[in-house]
């Protein structure tokens, strides 16, 4: 899911787990939160935080349009869910 957002602003983690960050050539900036039954991933961030444990609501990154696959500032969320 795209959502579109200010450069800058902050983005916020929708889950507690376990965050990392790693740049891709495609989606930019991503910052993965790791949780009990599912990850929750955010692209094109202009900054991501450092690896740690992060709860719901703590800032993971800013909103930003890095990556290849980036047209303007927003921020691609995705869920993913382990089985």
């Amino acid at each position: 899911m795209d959502i579109a957002c200010l450069p800058g602003e902050p983005v916020r983690a929708t889950l507690d787990g376990f965050g990392s960050a790693r740049f891709d050539y495609n989606m930019g900036w991503v910052f993965t939160l790791r949780g009990l039954t599912e990850d929750h991933s955010y692209s094109h961030l202009a900054t991501v935080v450092p690896a740690g444990d992060y709860k719901l609501g703590d800032v993971v990154g800013t909103c930003g349009s890095t990556g290849r696959l980036s047209a303007g500032p927003h921020v691609h969320w995705s869920i993913q869910l382990r089985k």
